[in-house]
C-alpha cells in the first residue's frame, strides 16, 4: 500500500469550503461532525472532558465537495 493519510484541522477544512463558497464557521464544522452530518471527518472525545480531536480525512472531503460542486456550463 502506497500513499499517505493526510489530516488537515477544522480551521483548514473550514477555510477550502469557504473558498468554494459554503459559508461555514470552525464551530459549525466541529458540530457536524460531531452530529455525523459530514461524513468526512471523525471526533473522538478525550476521557474526563477534556475536549475532543478531530480528523479531517483531505480525501474525503475532496470527495465529497466534488459530489456537491455545481459545475456550470460554458456558453458557446
Amino acid at each position: 500500500m502506497e500513499g499517505r493519510i493526510i489530516i488537515i484541522t477544522p480551521e483548514e477544512t473550514t477555510e477550502i469550503l469557504r473558498s468554494y463558497g459554503m459559508i461555514i464557521s470552525p464551530q459549525t464544522l466541529r458540530e457536524g461532525i460531531e452530529q455525523k452530518v459530514f461524513p468526512f471527518g471523525e471526533c473522538v472525545k478525550n476521557p474526563n472532558n477534556r475536549g475532543r480531536r478531530f480528523f479531517i480525512y483531505k480525501v474525503l472531503l475532496d470527495k465529497w465537495m466534488n459530489e456537491r460542486l455545481c459545475k456550470e456550463a460554458k456558453s458557446a
